[in-house]
């Protein structure tokens, strides 16, 4: 059996051609570098979906936890599925869309954006996922690619904890900033945060970079009643899906 869950995740295997592309560009087809015998890790694998060219580089900067600004430490700064945090924030059920993915073996890597029912995107973010410590039918439900990994855990009580990894401020490139939606911003904050089942057995590795709160609600004021709590627990929203949404 492999071995339990360490601080370095296993890295993701060999590349294979991405396949989709983001909203309103042409995929490029590119391949996953990799490192000697060692394939590149999920950060790696993000720089190299951002670095579209002409687009320039995405500018990771590490912060301390207490560094990230409101209402991002909120947002980021805790150990639940990042799905209904979002959710209870902006009081609405959330969308996948997906931008590109690639498979290997039990390994699967997709590029993906978490959209409001409007189509909005809230998130953009990069995530390996290991198949091998999933059920079935969840593993069936992730690749059909219906709905956001943080759902699919909740509605099929997949026992699991995240790890947050690290906290990042971010200057964005022109590719991040078309797949959001989004003007260019001064800066957007994201994580790094594992996903462990109940034998620390790693079943996701993610990067998970904010939309700018007054990009998507037009003002700098928190949606009231949905802010998150460092101790509450994620319930699950049973609403269904707009008509017409595109799920993940």
């Amino acid at each position: 059996m492999p071995e339990a869950f360490a601080p370095d995740p296993n890295n993701l295997g060999e590349g294979m051609p991405a396949t989709g592309g983001p909203r309103g560009a042409e995929p490029t087809g590119k391949k996953l570098e990799t490192h000697g015998d060692k394939p590149a890790n999920v950060l790696d694998v993000l720089l190299q979906f951002c670095d579209e060219g002409q687009n320039g580089s995405l500018d990771l900067r590490p912060l301390a936890p207490d560094a990230v600004a409101q209402p991002y430490r909120d947002l980021l700064v805790h150990s639940r599925d990042m799905t209904p945090t979002l959710e209870r924030f902006y009081g609405e059920r959330l969308g996948l869309e997906v931008i590109r993915r690639r498979r290997v073996g039990p390994l699967y890597l997709r590029e993906v954006l978490l959209v409001l029912p409007d189509g909005a995107a809230v998130e953009y973010g990069a995530i390996r996922i290991n198949l091998t410590w999933f059920p079935s039918e969840a593993r069936e439900e992730i690749l059909a690619e219906r709905l956001p990994l943080g759902r699919i855990l909740q509605d099929q009580a997949i026992a699991h904890l995240g790890w947050p990894q690290g906290f990042y401020r971010i200057k964005s490139n022109k590719y991040v900033e078309g797949v959001l939606g989004i003007a260019p911003a001064g800066a957007l904050y994201g994580r790094r945060n594992v996903l462990l089942n109940g034998a620390r057995r790693l079943l996701a590795d993610v990067i998970e970079i904010l939309t700018p709160v007054e990009a998507v609600l037009g003002t700098t004021a928190r949606p009231a009643g949905h802010e998150p709590s460092q101790d509450e627990d994620c319930g699950t929203r049973p609403a269904g899906r707009a008509a017409g949404e595109q799920s993940r």
